[in-house]
């Protein structure tokens, strides 16, 4: 195989050449088909899976485009990108306007489930990394708590009819949610866009 070029990591943390610097194309595959055999599963039974593993955290390889945009590579992708998504809703308050707005600490407990299942520790621990890295996760986070919010607004409020159903929909009060936050939620601060705060709806099971 050719030599081809393309931005990316798969180093042992150190010596490493910096974010943005070049990795053969080769290497970056050379994980991947790695990655490829450890498993293959969905986000549904991965803690399964990762119980079968010895309950060991699975290898996921990620590839930089700059030096705040990486995304995962391999088979694991997609549960990782999945894991990151149900961290979120399960465990993040979603009453806020956007992930900028999220308090650190609620932002800071999606590491140690995401360090459970997957080893991000050479991209942690690597000082060149280290910042793109957390740059590039909370990236991610921003685009799937924007849908998060998005979806919860379409399954609980705009599909039944909006605000011009309100009362009926002040009665459908979403799993996680008391009636006062649900109150709150509608009739003070209505939806036009939600308001920040403490409430901590939507929250649910963790895996």
């Amino acid at each position: 195989m050719a030599d081809v070029n393309v931005r990316g990591h798969d180093g042992d943390g150190h010596g490493d050449p910096p974010p943005g610097g070049l990795t053969p194309l080769r290497v970056v595959l050379r994980l991947i088909r790695s990655s490829n055999k450890r498993r293959k599963t969905t986000n549904k039974g991965l803690r399964k899976q990762w119980e079968k593993n010895g309950s060991k955290p699975f290898l996921i390889v990620f590839y930089f485009e700059d030096q705040q945009t990486m995304r995962p590579v391999g088979d694991n992708s997609s549960d990782f990108v999945n894991l990151v998504g149900v961290t979120i809703r399960t465990t993040v308050p979603l009453n806020y306007k956007s992930w900028k707005d999220v308090p650190s600490e609620a932002m800071t407990t999606i590491w140690p489930q995401l360090e459970t299942y997957f080893n991000l520790r050479p991209y942690l621990d690597h000082p060149g990394y280290k910042t793109p890295f957390e740059a590039g996760i909370m990236k991610l986070c921003s685009e799937l708590y924007s849908g998060a919010k998005s979806r919860f607004k379409k399954k609980h409020f705009t599909i039944l009819g909006g605000l011009g159903n309100r009362d009926a929909i002040l009665r459908k009060i979403p799993e996680g949610l008391t009636p006062e936050m649900w109150n709150e939620m509608l009739i003070v601060k209505s939806w036009g866009s939600l308001p920040s705060g403490p409430m901590a709806w939507g929250v649910g099971k963790s895996l």
